[in-house]
């Protein structure tokens, strides 16, 4: 893989199927920086059918845009895909019901800035 590409595994639900799966997209790295940089990009390039949290704060707020990234739970607006990883694997949090994709019910109660934690 071109080390300018960065290879974006996501794992996606279809709830008419009641199916997971996992979609690989290569991504340009460009001027992207954080991990819904890639997102978007994918929304936008490659596949519309995506369901994600896409209008957020970004800047740390809202919580809403939180997932696991490689494992841990983080804000993708946030998450800065440092310059030398050239994959990264993306998954819904593993709190609430999955309703499509990386779109998780968090419930009333919402989400919390200690579930970030490791």
């Amino acid at each position: 893989m071109n080390e300018d590409m960065v290879r974006v595994k996501i794992d996606r639900y279809d709830p008419e199927k009641n199916k997971n799966y996992i979609q690989t997209y290569e991504v340009p790295r460009g001027t992207k920086v954080r991990v819904l940089d890639f997102l978007n990009y994918i929304f936008d390039e490659f596949d519309p059918s995506l369901a994600y949290r896409r209008h957020l704060c970004n800047a740390k707020m809202c919580n809403g845009c939180m997932m696991m990234v490689n494992g841990k739970p983080r804000l993708v607006c946030w998450e800065v895909v440092p310059p030398e990883q050239n994959e990264i694997t993306l998954s819904p949090l593993k709190r609430g019901k999955v309703l499509k994709d990386l779109v998780v019910d968090f419930g009333e109660k919402g989400v919390s800035e200690e579930e970030l934690t490791d």
